[in-house]
């Protein structure tokens, strides 16, 4: 992608994937809610309504078993890929290189993601979602927060 296209997706409303480490600061804030986390940001209703389908669609689609979130149209991608898998079981999401992450759910979890969704589609809200949970050692969460915030 040109610098010229990211920078304006930098500055204007599309959703964007971006990886946090370390929120703790090493340890200095104690109540920090999530230590790393993966978060879907700067969006808007319509954004959300595409999100909303792109997660249903996957659950319900037994033929597709990962979706790169980094390759979709109305995703910016800051610093990481984000591939979500469907799995037995709900392992979470793990760090595979310096900027590759993968997240291993069951069908069920993505068909809970697509619910967690649905107030974002109804209205716009400047609330947040989280996605997933820490469930792996690599402790990552997934948000969902239009204006960035938790």
């Amino acid at each position: 992608m040109g610098e010229d296209i990211q920078c304006y997706y930098l500055k204007h409303d599309i959703m964007k994937l971006e990886y946090m480490h370390d929120l703790t600061a090493n340890g200095k804030f104690i109540n920090v809610v999530s230590e790393n986390l993966i978060r879907l940001w700067d969006f808007n209703q319509a954004e959300s309504k595409l999100f909303h389908e792109l997660i249903q669609n996957f659950a319900k689609n037994d033929l597709v078993d990962q979706l790169e979130l980094h390759n979709e149209e109305f995703i910016i991608p800051i610093n990481c890929h984000l591939t979500l898998i469907k799995d037995k079981d709900n392992v979470g999401i793990s760090r595979i290189s310096n900027n590759e992450f993968h997240c291993k759910v069951t069908t069920e979890e993505y068909r809970n993601m697509a619910e967690y969704i649905k107030p974002f589609i109804l209205a716009d809200t400047s609330g947040y979602q989280w996605l997933l949970e820490q469930v792996t050692d690599d402790n990552i969460d997934l948000l969902f927060s239009p204006g960035g915030t938790w």
